[in-house]
């Protein structure tokens, strides 16, 4: 498979689960359980939505490792915005946000990635 087929894939499934999200809002009655289904489709919304735009700036901006491992890159970025961003909206329901918790997540989710980055260098 090409990199510009999975791209147009990947892009169609992100719009596929912005627009469930859509669906989801308008539709079920707001609970405990609707807020933790809520933040689940919020992550892989933005996970889909992250891999192709990954893929996209490693392939214009990037070093290029190989199709395989820059999709590799791309799908453990995707993974580390989605778990912050669902992180982030998870505690702004909680009414538990507040700056030092963000830039904290934010630092945990950059070490990740820099360990990662040394694993595979």
């Amino acid at each position: 498979m090409t990199r510009q087929r999975l791209e147009i894939i990947l892009g169609l499934l992100s719009l596929a689960a912005w627009g469930m999200l859509l669906w989801f809002m308008n539709s079920v009655y707001p609970t405990n359980w609707a807020s933790l289904a809520f933040l689940a489709i919020v992550a892989v919304a933005t996970f889909l939505t992250m891999i192709p735009l990954s893929l996209w700036i490693t392939y214009h901006w990037g070093t290029s490792r190989g199709m395989r491992n820059d999709l590799m890159r791309a799908l453990r970025h995707g993974a580390f915005i989605g778990i912050l961003v669902a992180g982030l909206l998870g505690l702004k329901i909680l009414a538990l946000l507040t700056l030092p918790s963000a830039l904290l997540l934010v630092a945990v989710i950059i070490t990740a990635e820099i360990i990662a980055q040394l694993k595979t260098a």
